[in-house]
């Protein structure tokens, strides 16, 4: 019997072990959504997935569609959030960020605006100056946050904050207006948070 496979990018969320040498992982995937797949042998030193399927990883992945749960068969890894060129406060906000996506995520619904605004952040936060200190952090991230809980459909935001909450892009301007608004933002995420007991 032929599986069809399944080519697509994404970022491993987290992973658990499994039986003497398998891993199941969550994976945030451009065309799949937020999926659980699991990797047979991974974890043995022979294993030539090994190095492409570590936490917090955004790889290229080949998977196969079980009954129950997806099967990785190939992974190829593009870059690891947790390498160390990368300053480890903005490490721990994408690794926290990726955290909320799965607190959130109703199961295997495909939702690509999710995918593309955390792949957007990502390149954003690593490749400039948006990042100076923590107080652009704690605006950026409840932004962030707010984003995401509207993309899974959580709210309508305020007048105030459509502006920000709608914006496709992550930027200087974005960050500033974030700073600006962080007060109403985190009231609206508060609200969103406790009213869907998420």
């Amino acid at each position: 019997m032929s599986y069809r496979i399944y080519h697509t990018e994404g970022y491993i969320i987290d992973s658990s072990t499994s039986g003497e040498s398998n891993k199941v992982f969550t994976i945030l995937t451009s065309e799949l959504g937020t999926i659980i797949a699991t990797a047979q042998g991974v974890r043995k030193l022979e294993s030539k997935l090994r190095y492409s399927l570590q936490d917090l990883t955004y790889a290229k992945f080949a998977l196969v569609r079980g009954k129950e749960i997806w099967r990785i068969t190939g992974a190829e890894k593009i870059v690891n959030i947790y390498d160390k060129k990368i300053p480890v406060q903005i490490r721990q906000f994408l690794a926290r960020t990726l955290s909320f996506i799965k607190r959130l995520s109703p199961g295997e619904a495909v939702n690509k605006r999710v995918f593309e605004e955390f792949d957007n952040l990502h390149k954003a936060v690593i490749s400039s100056k948006m990042i100076r200190d923590n107080s652009d952090l704690n605006a950026v991230e409840n932004l962030m946050y707010l984003r995401v809980a509207h993309h899974f459909g959580y709210g309508t935001p305020s007048e105030k904050l459509k502006a920000i909450v709608y914006s496709p892009s992550w930027n200087i301007e974005i960050r500033d207006n974030a700073i600006d608004l962080i007060e109403e933002t985190k009231k609206e995420l508060a609200s969103i948070l406790s009213e869907t007991q998420l």
